[in-house]
């Protein structure tokens, strides 16, 4: 029986006003009704009909005037507790995102900032007296255009725009990186107030990306340095097994053949082989104990006044059974009152050897060797050009590059282990200059070099 009472009382509550007054219209039609036709049947003296008809009216009036009181005083109750929870509502959402650990704030249609929260001053590093100014001093200037735009969108479609990644410049010059949700805030009316920014503060986890990427680079660097290096290794010992077994083979057969031949013409011309052969090998030693000098820096080279015209005269007249050989032709142009350069003497003679070796080696037969040397820009240029086989384009940049060689393959027409032009291109930079090469296939190459000029 009670719960059929309660649920007769929360059926009223839920009527609507407009339902309330038309019962109670309803009900007090039936009652004038009712009761003057009972007055009128029951009661013949028509001043006592009058008299009781007064008071039924009066009773009327103090019944719909209390009924009237009761609705008004109910309505008020209603309203008192609706706003009361509204400001409890409103209060917990304040204090909720007060005290948010992330950072939250709402801007209007202007931009102007309305509301800022505690963790809003301990990232950004602006008080709340920030609060009426722009929030564009929190953008970088290249990114303001992007989150104008979404701010607008917010306000025009009022709906929300999640995962925007804005990036915020605190008060001492620090970014901040952050992942939004730009929400609308409405008011009564349904009209956007302003425009929320709940922010996520990713910062850490950026930094932590940027190092987990930047482990990652070095690792697959480090990768491939050892996959380089394997690769290096396997090459290092192909071309130096192939390139000091060929000429002691060579050697070795020449000698062989010379003790048993009795013609001295022939045997001269079989012990010639072997000494070139020899004097193939010993190139190469060469290379193989330059190439295993750790440090070539500056500080380790004997700088002193070097004559460059008298040590390539002196390194040129080496070469002079090979140019004969291969009927070659040098030149050598030099530059009248060429200064000294300050430079260790065996190095560069070391550096003026290998590319007067290569220039005879990939040279024509019947070719021609120029060397040039004159004094530009505080500095002294040699250059060793020849008239030989050339070089594509695309090998002009590796050159220079440890054990690299154009052909690679077993039968390769030329020797060499790869590593002359590599030594020669870290003695020279050790010396404080710089060489280049330049090539054009069937025409021949030219390399330049450059040292300081001695100052004393």
């Amino acid at each position: 029986m009670r719960g059929h009472k309660l649920s007769v009382i929360n059926s009223w509550k839920e009527l609507s006003p407009f339902k309330i007054a038309a019962i109670y219209a309803l009900l007090g039609g039936l009652w004038i009704l009712l009761s003057d036709r009972l007055l009128v049947l029951f009661v013949g003296d028509p001043v006592m009909l009058t008299r009781l008809q007064t008071l039924k009216g009066w009773f009327y009036v103090i019944i719909t005037a209390l009924l009237l009181y009761l609705l008004i005083n109910h309505n008020m109750g209603v309203i008192r507790r609706s706003e009361e929870a509204l400001r409890e509502s409103e209060e917990r959402y304040r204090q909720t995102v007060e005290n948010s650990p992330n950072p939250i704030f709402s801007v209007d249609r202007n931009g102007v900032i309305q509301t800022w929260n505690k963790s809003c001053e301990n990232v950004f590093q602006y008080g709340r007296d920030i609060i009426g100014s722009k929030y564009h001093i929190l953008l970088k200037s290249e990114d303001r255009p992007a989150i104008e735009a979404t701010v607008a969108r917010v306000f025009e479609k009022k709906q929300p725009f999640s995962n925007v990644e804005i990036t915020y410049r605190c008060r001492d010059g620090t970014l901040r990186f952050m992942v939004s949700r730009l929400y609308p805030l409405l008011n009564p009316e349904g009209r956007v107030e302003a425009c929320v920014f709940a922010n996520t503060d990713v910062t850490e986890r950026r930094k932590a990306e940027e190092e987990l990427k930047t482990a990652y680079e070095k690792l697959q660097r480090a990768h491939d340095e050892l996959k380089t290096l394997d690769e290096l290794k396997t090459n290092i010992i192909a071309n130096v097994s192939h390139e000091l077994r060929t000429p002691i083979t060579i050697a070795k057969g020449a000698i062989e053949l010379a003790m048993d031949e009795k013609d001295p013409k022939k045997r001269k011309e079989l012990l010639k082989m072997a000494v070139n052969a020899l004097v193939r090998q010993n190139f190469i030693v060469k290379d193989l104990i330059e190439a295993g000098r750790k440090d070539r820096s500056k500080k380790n080279l004997k700088l002193e006044a070097v004559n460059l015209a008298h040590a390539i005269k002196l390194v040129s007249s080496e070469f002079k059974p090979m140019l004969i050989k291969n009927k070659l032709k040098l030149k050598i142009v030099v530059e009248d009152n060429l200064p000294p350069v300050s430079a260790d003497c065996e190095q560069i003679k070391h550096v003026l050897r290998n590319l007067i070796h290569n220039a005879i080696k990939f040279n024509k037969r019947e070719g021609e060797i120029v060397i040039n040397a004159r004094e530009r820009k505080g500095m002294v240029e040699v250059c060793v050009s020849d008239t030989g086989i050339g070089l594509h384009k695309e090998h002009l940049n590796k050159i220079f590059e440890r054990f690299y060689q154009v052909d690679s393959s077993p039968t390769r027409h030329y020797g060499g282990t790869g590593l002359g032009l590599a030594i020669v291109k870290e003695i020279i930079q050790a010396h404080g200059g710089e060489i280049t090469a330049e090539s054009e296939l069937g025409k021949g190459s030219r390399f330049c070099f450059t040292l300081p000029v001695y100052r004393g």
